[in-house]
């Protein structure tokens, strides 16, 4: 089960490193509108003239998980068919992915920041077809999700320090990384927006919950967790 969680965890750590930083993405694919006439395909698809029948358009099946954090950075699986091998992926009009995707049913990305409520998600192919879900993914204030338990995760750069956690009464009781001793000396409040900083010995740790059972954050310091860097954490099930 440990292996299981870690494998995930290392996954969703790498995706939001590269999702949310921005360095290393692909170019975004061009959205702009063909100029070539176009007709429709018995197959569903549509033709070009002495051309033969372009990709069917892509389906957006499913966003999950389907709720997080206003402040974004919830890692997201993103099913459906007929996905390119480039794809813009907005929430709420916001971008969430834009670029190279492998496989054509499914890829991770991590929600954008968002306004409360109920967001569409569209999913745009490289050819400029594309498919809406409705209502697909809710923004939440961080103030309404359960900042408390036991936590658990990995950094995006050097999965052999396990990350942990505590949060307890809405404050962070206890963290180390790797079986370093508790960087918390005295109980450290989590603020209204769902968010934590402690600093000490010149080892920083910060966090933000990110949706129902994830926070991310950075660490720094070259003595914890190896260095600076992203991370994301899920609820410990004991």
């Amino acid at each position: 089960m440990r292996n299981e969680f870690k494998t995930g965890v290392i996954v969703l750590s790498l995706v939001l490193a590269s999702a949310c930083t921005g360095p290393g993405k692909d170019p975004a694919p061009s959205l702009a509108p063909s100029t070539t006439p176009v007709t429709s395909s018995p197959s569903g698809g549509s033709v070009t003239p002495g051309g033969g029948p372009t990709a069917a358009a892509p389906v957006l099946t499913s966003v999950a998980p389907g709720r997080g954090s206003t402040e974004g950075g919830l890692p997201l699986n993103i099913d459906g068919t007929g996905f390119s091998s480039t794809v813009t992926l907005t929430i709420g009009g916001v971008v969430a992915y834009s670029g190279s995707i492998h496989g054509s049913t499914f890829f991770l990305t991590a929600s954008p920041p968002g306004i409360a409520g109920p967001a569409d998600a569209v999913l745009t192919n490289a050819d400029g077809q594309s498919s809406t879900l409705k209502n697909a993914f809710t923004f939440v204030p961080p103030a309404s999700l359960e900042v408390n338990g036991d936590w658990q995760g990995w950094t995006a750069w050097n999965a052999e320090f396990a990350l942990d956690f505590t949060i307890q009464n809405n404050a962070l009781v206890s963290a180390s990384c790797g079986g370093s001793a508790n960087l918390v000396s005295t109980p450290v409040p989590v603020a209204g927006n769902g968010s934590f900083s402690v600093t000490s010995n010149g080892m920083t740790m910060s966090g933000k919950i990110a949706g129902e059972g994830y926070w991310r954050g950075q660490t720094g310091g070259p003595s914890f967790c190896s260095g600076d860097g992203p991370w994301i954490a899920m609820r410990r099930v004991r």
